[in-house]
């Protein structure tokens, strides 16, 4: 019996490429044509996504939702944390 060399499943999933796109912040998101927006199903305990955005009955892959909602929040980026973050506060 031939031994596996890696951990995936015999079945039940697919490798494509989720035709991401880097944003002006340097984050990755999900192209309004990947095959990754709305390819999970019903998946109720993650409830909204990386933007503060409601995520919709049928879900996205990842943590970004492809959705017209508005943004509520935003994710940390390298500015935001770290040595980096001291520069953008103030003291009051």
């Amino acid at each position: 019996m031939a031994r596996r060399t890696d951990a995936r499943p015999a079945s039940g999933y697919r490798i494509a490429d989720p035709k991401l796109v880097r944003g002006t912040a340097g984050i990755y998101r999900l192209d309004p044509g990947s095959p990754a927006i709305g390819a999970v199903g019903t998946w109720v305990s993650v409830t909204h996504d990386m933007d503060g955005q409601a995520r919709p009955l049928r879900r996205s892959i990842g943590a970004d939702e492809v959705v017209a909602a508005p943004v509520t929040r935003d994710p940390l980026t390298v500015g935001s944390v770290g040595p980096a973050a001291a520069r953008h506060l103030t003291v009051a």
